[in-house]
């Protein structure tokens, strides 16, 4: 008997259909952009949620950071900052600072959102079910990759017998 799980907050639908249009996202060369994107706009749905926790909220629904957040948010920052001193010292550009600041919104400063976005109430279920939905679509779209690198690369030395 299946169980039909369905994602019910806002966080759990977008990382739901992020994940589940992963391969479409990848059959149009999105993936790299579509990470960093769905990392900022949880992390704002995180502030919000933050700025509405009051006292009156209930202990399992507050916003709790561990400290080992606290450190990847610190290590994070202090990489922003080198960064910057970094340009100024060798008296870059001012657009090359903002280009290369952009970059590390992309990259680095996600390792330190991607903890804080953990914090928020996203049930595990959802999760597991959505990871054996994107397994079962390798397992269908699997044997048209090898049989599409066959067919590109047939005398590629792992197609060719060792006699």
């Amino acid at each position: 008997m299946s169980i039909s799980i369905q994602p019910e907050t806002f966080p759990e639908r977008v990382i739901w259909y992020t994940l589940l249009w992963t391969y479409g996202f990848f059959w149009i060369g999105g993936l790299y952009v579509v990470g960093s994107v769905v990392g900022w706009i949880l992390l704002a749905y995180w502030v919000r949620q933050l700025w509405y926790q009051t006292e009156a909220t209930p202990a399992g629904d507050r916003i709790r950071i561990p400290w080992t957040t606290w450190v990847w948010i610190i290590g994070m920052v202090m990489m922003e900052v080198a960064l910057v001193i970094g340009h100024l010292d060798f008296n870059l550009e001012t657009s090359l600072m903002i280009k290369s600041s952009i970059g590390w919104a992309k990259g680095w400063a996600l390792l330190a959102v991607f903890p804080l976005i953990g914090t928020l109430k996203i049930r595990p279920q959802l999760l597991y079910r959505i990871a054996c939905m994107i397994g079962f679509q390798s397992l269908l779209i699997f044997p048209f990759f090898c049989w599409l690198i066959y067919y590109i690369y047939p005398q590629h030395p792992m197609f060719l017998p060792y006699n």
